[in-house]
């Protein structure tokens, strides 16, 4: 299934949910950096505080191209993959594939 999420609070209320009741099950979160309200970095450090990583994998889909925000998007557990808007098809492709060999 596929939720669309305009505010990351509710975002992060769902999956501190579903960590006590779907520890099996695991969450593909398209996250920004620049976002309204809560940003990219606040989303990812607060999965980490509420110890999240196992249940969530982040790739970074993001208009910033800066070397610096991908390393620190990389210094992140929960982070698998960082792309660069737009996204074409080959980016999805890449994307596709990295949810498999994730999964696989």
């Amino acid at each position: 299934d596929l939720t669309l999420f305009t505010k990351a609070e509710d975002a992060l209320k769902l999956l501190t949910e579903a960590k006590t009741t779907q520890e099996d099950f695991i969450f593909w979160i398209l996250l920004d950096v620049n976002m309204p309200g809560m940003n990219g970095w606040d989303f990812l450090d607060r999965v980490e505080t509420n110890e999240l990583n196992n249940i969530v994998k982040v790739v970074m889909l993001t208009s910033s191209i800066s070397e610096v925000d991908s390393n620190k998007a990389n210094s992140y557990s929960s982070v698998h993959g960082y792309f660069s808007k737009p996204m074409t098809q080959e980016k999805c492709q890449k994307f596709k594939a990295l949810i498999q060999e994730k999964e696989g």
